[in-house]
């Protein structure tokens, strides 16, 4: 049986901030027994990348380019920040968040083609590293096609009006889980990228705030495409481990090591935790 509190080691440039008050709900999961992941991922060492800070082009190439010093670094997962078209609509800055998606199928012309991505992954898996993208499923960006087409998918207030996933994140629209037609959509868009790129998983943003049973579903069909795929949660809630996440962020793991590092508690706090 995996133990849940399986963790990644995650060499990262940049952790967005949560807001842990829209936190969907875990269950008891103390009897469950948890999905078997392969040996590897234990220890993987997951190595994130912002692309338009990672060279000086800041594009699909120029990580390509560099693949093997960071294969030499002892990294085994490659994370891309999400590859996808920024929202211009009530963007945040001049350039506007990469958190904030206009088009879930198309990919940011500022980090290159279709065709660059494949290579980048390509040469990525000649050298044995694996390659997950930053899904963005929580919430979309004011001019996502889908505002327009699906309305409905949509969270809204009482006066039906789309709104924000939460109140601070005026550059985004939430995306509403109730609704089944929603879910196949990122379903399949997921299964997508898997197959017609040949990813090896994904960090999934604010996976928190989104129902589990999705999460479930969405890794059972991604599966079905291609096993054995890594999936990294940024959240720290037990029933996420049980059947869709393999890893997770491990906040808590992390803040009681730091106190126990700096000596405001002893070691035995780790066992507690």
């Amino acid at each position: 049986m995996k133990k849940l509190t399986l963790k990644a080691i995650v060499v990262s440039i940049f952790l967005a901030g949560c807001v842990f008050g829209q936190q969907q709900p875990s269950r008891d999961v103390s009897k469950e027994t948890a999905r078997s992941s392969q040996d590897w991922v234990r220890d993987a060492v997951i190595y994130q990348i912002w692309e338009r800070a990672f060279s000086a082009k800041g594009d699909f190439n120029g990580i390509t380019n560099d693949l093997d010093r960071i294969k030499e670094l002892g990294v085994d997962v490659l994370w891309l920040m999400p590859i996808h078209p920024i929202g211009q609509v009530k963007k945040k800055g001049s350039v506007g968040s990469p958190y904030a998606v206009r088009d879930y199928h198309g990919i940011n012309p500022d980090y290159g083609t279709s065709a660059d991505l494949k290579r980048l992954v390509n040469e990525a898996h000649k050298r044995g590293l694996k390659v997950i993208i930053d899904v963005v499923v929580n919430h979309t960006a004011w001019d996502n096609k889908l505002i327009k087409e699906h309305p409905e998918f949509y969270k809204k207030n009482e006066r039906g009006e789309i709104v924000p996933p939460v109140p601070d994140w005026a550059d985004v629209a939430g995306l509403d889980y109730s609704k089944p037609e929603v879910r196949k959509y990122i379903i399949d868009n997921l299964k997508s990228w898997i197959r017609d790129y040949d990813l090896d998983g994904f960090r999934c943003d604010v996976a928190l705030f989104i129902p589990t049973d999705f999460w479930e579903q969405a890794r059972a069909e991604v599966d079905k495409i291609k096993p054995n795929t890594i999936w990294l949660a940024e959240a720290e809630k037990a029933d996420l481990l049980v059947k869709a996440f393999d890893v997770d962020y491990a906040w808590n793991m992390h803040g009681t090591l730091t106190e126990v590092v700096q000596g405001s508690k002893p070691a035995s706090a780790l066992r507690k935790l």
